[in-house]
């Protein structure tokens, strides 16, 4: 048997009960000496940024600020999936101490064919949003010290008075094999 324990959580404060029992769980094996890990996806994401886990789920039952607190003063990790984060905008430099993003497989590939029947794969290492005003164009269209794919499209807030979105999504990625067609 591990030593380990490892709490899976979908679900972010549109349901606080389970929130509450998931870090109570969590609490019950970091409390105990066990190594603790919390795995988020989809909306527990939300958890992994300072000031989300707010409110209380019940008559009764803790804050889930404390609980929070009390998790990470027992050494509990958080591992947020990071396609799940990256989908919700959300900023990985401002995650709390005691989180890192992992336990996913790399995020997306593309494969383009090139004109010598040739297959290049790129990994994609991140999906930024930005808005047309303040567009990076060194850095989207600059050159790089390695083989590197840039893919860009329309994005955010759509602006009907305009007939046209307010930021770019860029998709960095880098090559990371290739073979025959």
């Amino acid at each position: 048997m591990s030593s380990k324990a490892v709490i899976s959580l979908t679900t972010g404060l549109e349901d606080p009960d389970k929130v509450t029992v998931a870090y109570l769980v969590a609490l019950g094996a970091a409390d105990g000496g066990r190594p603790t890990l919390m795995f988020l996806t989809k909306e527990a994401v939300r958890l992994t940024v300072p000031g989300v886990a707010v409110g209380t789920a019940c008559e009764g039952c803790p804050p889930l600020a404390e609980l929070t607190k009390r998790f990470e003063a027992a050494g509990g990790t958080y591992l947020a999936c990071p396609i799940c984060f990256t989908a919700r905008h959300l900023d990985q430099s401002a995650l709390v101490n005691n989180a890192t993003l992992g336990g996913t497989v790399p995020m997306w590939t593309a494969m383009v064919t090139r004109a010598d029947h040739t297959v290049a794969v790129f990994q994609v290492d991140s999906v930024e949003e930005y808005a047309k005003s303040a567009f990076p164009t060194l850095q989207v269209f600059g050159n790089t010290d390695h083989a590197a794919l840039r893919l860009i499209t329309c994005g955010g807030k759509f602006n009907p008075a305009k007939a046209s979105y307010e930021s770019n999504i860029v998709v960095y990625a880098h090559l990371v094999s290739s073979h025959r067609a």
